[in-house]
Formats: C-alpha cells, structure tokens, sequence
C-alpha cells in the first residue's frame, strides 16, 4: 500500500514537469499494463509470484493437486 502511494506521488511529479501529456499519460498506461501482466503470470524465473487477487487461486489449485496425489496415493 505504501508503495502504491509513493508510486502515485511519483506519477504526479511526472504528470506535472511534463510538457507533452498524452506521451506521458500513455507512458504511465503503459507501466500499469507491464506491471499487471507481471503480476498475473505466476511463474516469472521459477520463482512463484504471487498477488493478492490470485492468492486464493492458486491456493485452491494447489489443494486440488494435493487431494489428487493423496487420492492416488491412497
């Protein structure tokens, strides 16, 4: 949350040295659209990304794959 305020000062203080404001606004779309994408693959460099909105996705499909090896198992 505290970076998501930084980052929105951040914005601003570019929005206002800015002469050309739709290559700015587009510049800003633009690291919003690279940071979702970002954050909705969940394996970036084999390490497990995982945002707040897809946590209970993921923990509800790695239950399901427990239950089945368990299953299998059993």
């Amino acid at each position: 949350m505290q970076t998501c305020i930084v980052l929105s000062f951040l914005f601003e203080d570019i929005w206002l040295a800015s002469y050309n404001k739709t290559k700015t606004l587009l510049f800003i779309l633009g690291l919003i659209l690279i940071q979702l994408y970002v954050r909705s693959t969940l394996v970036v460099s084999g390490r497990y990304i995982v945002p707040t909105t897809m946590h209970a996705w993921v923990r509800i499909g790695m239950e399901q794959k427990e239950g089945s090896i368990i299953s299998a198992l059993g």
